[in-house]
C-alpha cells in the first residue's frame, strides 16, 4: 500500500541541540488522533520526505495507529467531517440549557444580553419535562446532561431546584444516567449554596469569571449599580474550594477570564492571587479572547497571533504557580450544541434555541435559531435547524478556510454563529501549537510518546 504523511499533523522544529541530525529531537502532533510523538529530527525528515522505508518499524506503526501516516489515496477531509457527522448522530446524551431568570446582577461591558426581571413560571416545568421526555424517547438516549445558564442563573434558585428534581426523577424512571453544570458570575455561589446544589442536584461543574486582578475586574465586571464585585466572588470560590463536600472530588470549580487589550496585563496578577488563595490544585483555570455577542466587544481584543504568544506567558504563568495545565487540544468532532441534533436551549419564557449566544440578545430576535416554545410546541421534532449539517458547511467553504486548516480535527471549525457573521473563530491553539507542543515536552510530559532515545 503507498502511503503519505497526514495532512493534519503540525510539527516543531528540531529542539534542543544539536539543532539537527541524529540527536536533535522534534515533536510531531497529529491532529486527527490528538496523539503526540517526539521523534529523532531525521525520522520527521525521513516523513516530510516520504522515505517511510527509512523509518524504524515501531516508529512507522506507531504514527500509522496515530494517523500521522495515512493511505496515499485516502481523502481526508471527507473522513474528518464523517467522523463529525457520526459523533452527531451517534450521541446518546440529551443536552438541555436551561435558563431559569432573565436577571443578571451584574453589567458587564461586553455583554451581549439585554436583561430583565423576568423569571420562568412554574407552568413551564410540565412542558420542559414532557419535552424531554419525548426527546429521550425519540432519540433513544441514556443520559440526560442539563446545563444551568443565564443571564445569571442563581437569581432563579427556586426553579433550579425544583425543575432539577423533576429531570432528576425523570432521568431515574426512564433508568438512565443524569448530570449537570453552571455557569455562573459567582456573586450568589456561596458555600451553603454550592453544597446543596452538588449533593442534593447533582450540578458537579461550575464555571465562574474572573476578568484579571481586582481593578481589571471591577472596571468591567461590575453590578449595574456600578458596585465592585471581584473580592466577593473570590471569597466565594476560596469557601467553596476549601469546602469539605469539594475536597477529594477533583476539579468542580472552573475560573475563567476574558481577557482583551484592556486587562491582558492583569492576568498573571491573578494566577498569582489565586495560587496565594490557596487554589492552585483545587481550580482549572483558563483565558479566552473576548468575542462579538451581538456587539462590537470584538474589537478591543487582540489579533490572534499576539493572542496566542500572550496565552503561551499565562500557561508558563500557571505552571510556575502550581496550576494544572493541558496545552494540547483534544479532539473535537462535537464542536457545540448548534451542532447537534436535538440539543436545545430553553430561556425562562419556554423558548427554544439550539444555542446559547441567542437569548435575550436583541440583534437575534428576527433570526432563524428560534425553534419555538415550549408552551406553543410541546410536540418534538428532529426538524432542520441552523447548522443541522455542519460538516457540510465546512465541506462547502461557508467556514472559509476550515476545509484547508490542519486544525480542523481539534477545533471542530469553531463557533458556527460567528463563521455566520464574518468573524473567524479560529482559536489560539491554530497560532501557538508549536509553542503549546514545546511545553507539554518541557514540563508536562503527558500523552507524549517517545521515539528519540
Amino acid at each position: 500500500m503507498d502511503f503519505k504523511r497526514s495532512f493534519y499533523t503540525v510539527a516543531t522544529g528540531p529542539l534542543g541541540t544539536p539543532a539537527a541530525g541524529t540527536d536533535g529531537r522534534a515533536i510531531l502532533f497529529s491532529t486527527r488522533t490528538a496523539k503526540t510523538h517526539v521523534l529523532k529530527a531525521q525520522y520527521l525528515e525521513h516523513l516530510d520526505a516520504g522515505r517511510f522505508d527509512e523509518l524504524p518499524e515501531e516508529v512507522f506503526d506507531a504514527l500509522v495507529q496515530a494517523e500521522a501516516i495515512v493511505p496515499a489515496h485516502e481523502n481526508e477531509l471527507q473522513v474528518v467531517l464523517n467522523r463529525s457527522r457520526s459523533a452527531v448522530n451517534d450521541s446518546r446524551t440529551l443536552n438541555y440549557v436551561i435558563m431559569p431568570s432573565s436577571q443578571c446582577q451584574l453589567g458587564c461591558d461586553y455583554c451581549g444580553q439585554s436583561h430583565s426581571k423576568s423569571y420562568m413560571k412554574t407552568d413551564i416545568y410540565d412542558q420542559i419535562e414532557a419535552r424531554a421526555r419525548k426527546m429521550i424517547d425519540l432519540t433513544q438516549h441514556n443520559e440526560l446532561h442539563v446545563g444551568w445558564f443565564g443571564a445569571e442563573p442563581l437569581t432563579g434558585l427556586a426553579h433550579i431546584r425544583k425543575v432539577s428534581q423533576r429531570l432528576m426523577a425523570l432521568a431515574a424512571e426512564l433508568g438512565i444516567a443524569y448530570s449537570a453544570h453552571m455557569v455562573t458570575n459567582g456573586l450568589s455561589l456561596k458555600r451553603a449554596v454550592f453544597e446543596e446544589l452538588y449533593q442534593e442536584y447533582k450540578i458537579s461543574r461550575f464555571e465562574v469569571t474572573l476578568d484579571g486582578d481586582a481593578e481589571s475586574h471591577d472596571n468591567r465586571r461590575h453590578t449595574k449599580a456600578g458596585e465592585k464585585t471581584f473580592d466577593l466572588i473570590l471569597k466565594n470560590l476560596v469557601d467553596v474550594a476549601h469546602s469539605p463536600v469539594y475536597a477529594g472530588k477533583g476539579y468542580l470549580l472552573t475560573i475563567r477570564c476574558n481577557v482583551d487589550s484592556r486587562n491582558i496585563d492583569r492576568v498573571v496578577p491573578l494566577i498569582k492571587l489565586l495560587a496565594s488563595k490557596g487554589l492552585s490544585d483545587k481550580v482549572r483555570f483558563y483565558t479566552a479572547p473576548v468575542y462579538s455577542w451581538g456587539n462590537d466587544a470584538h474589537l478591543l481584543s487582540l489579533e490572534k497571533a499576539a493572542y496566542g504568544e500572550r496565552e503561551i506567558d499565562f500557561m508558563l504563568a500557571q505552571l510556575q504557580y502550581g496550576f494544572k495545565v493541558v496545552p494540547l487540544p483534544s479532539l473535537s468532532p462535537i464542536v457545540c450544541i448548534a451542532v447537534s441534533k436535538d440539543a436545545e436551549v430553553i430561556d425562562s419564557q419556554g423558548q427554544i434555541y439550539n444555542c446559547t449566544e441567542i437569548p435575550l440578545v436583541p440583534l437575534y430576535e428576527s433570526a432563524d435559531y428560534l425553534l419555538g416554545n415550549v408552551r406553543k410546541q410541546p410536540e418534538v421534532s428532529l426538524q432542520e435547524r441552523a447548522f443541522h449539517d455542519w460538516p457540510g458547511e465546512i465541506e462547502s467553504n461557508k467556514a472559509l478556510w476550515c476545509s484547508k486548516c490542519r486544525m480542523l480535527p481539534v477545533c471542530g471549525g469553531g463557533c458556527p454563529k460567528a463563521w455566520r457573521e464574518g468573524n473567524p473563530p479560529c482559536p489560539p491553539a491554530k497560532a501557538n501549537i508549536e509553542d503549546r507542543l514545546a511545553l507539554a515536552y518541557l514540563y508536562t510530559k503527558n500523552g507524549l510518546t517517545t521515539y528519540a532515545d
